[in-house]
């Protein structure tokens, strides 16, 4: 499944877009996304499913539209 990277994310793995495998909740796309750069260990970030903000124990599919939301600034 694809999940959007924005900020600093996009900046660390110099892309805005990454596919991850055999993931079916929020904390495992976590777990995924902590294992593949440090980035996801020092920055507080949120998950968003479907452009809304997810808790960690929701479902995902690959029919979902995810992002990694790192701590956004400016008004």
């Amino acid at each position: 499944m694809k999940v959007h990277l924005f900020g600093l994310f996009a900046e660390a793995l110099g892309a805005d877009l990454i596919e991850v495998q055999d993931v079916v909740t929020v904390t495992q796309l976590r777990a995924v996304l902590t294992a593949l750069h440090p980035v996801f260990v020092s920055t507080p970030y949120r998950v968003a499913v479907d452009r809304r903000v997810a808790a960690d124990a929701d479902d995902i599919t690959a029919a979902h539209e995810l992002a990694a939301l790192p701590p956004f600034s400016g008004g």
